[in-house]
Formats: C-alpha cells, structure tokens, sequence
C-alpha cells in the first residue's frame, strides 16, 4: 500500500526537520515510499526526502492559527541550535 498516497504536492504540511523539530513545509515530490518536503523560507539545502510515516503529517489546527509571536519565536529557537553547531561557521 502507498503510505504517502494521501499528500499531494503543493500541499502545505507538517514534517520534523534535521533537527527533530516539527515545522511547516510544502510537498515538492510523492513516492510510493517517500515525500520530498521544502521548508519556507530555508533554501532547497534543508529539503529533505522523509521515508517515515510518522515524520510527516497533514497541516494541525495549532500550526494554521500560529501567531506572528509564536513563528519568531520558533525561527530563534532554530538559530540559536544553528549558533550551538560551530561547524556551519567554519
């Protein structure tokens, strides 16, 4: 059976990040065993194929009513992981 049947691209979405921290996308692709995901606005270098089920869901209720406050916060949240990584400064 086709696990990522019901994702269509251009769907808006949820999927974990190379991080592990769920976060909007965009389908681009849809595979029988796999999506490939974009994360506005980060470039196509953070793309990422998910094979896992449980790594990608329909968009939620709470990420649709985010507010301007709370995206901030997630993006400082990122850039301070980004901060703890001395290698992407190298």
């Amino acid at each position: 059976m086709d696990m990522f049947s019901h994702f269509k691209i251009s769907q808006t979405a949820e999927a974990v990040d190379e991080y592990g921290v769920w976060a909007k996308c965009i389908i681009k692709e849809v595979n029988e065993d796999s999506v490939k995901v974009t994360f506005p606005p980060w470039p196509a270098d953070y793309d990422r194929v998910v094979t896992q089920q449980d790594e990608v869901r329909p968009l939620t209720q709470t990420s649709r009513k985010r507010s301007g406050r709370l995206q901030m916060l997630s993006v400082k949240v990122i850039l301070v992981k980004l901060l703890r990584h001395k290698e992407y400064f190298a």
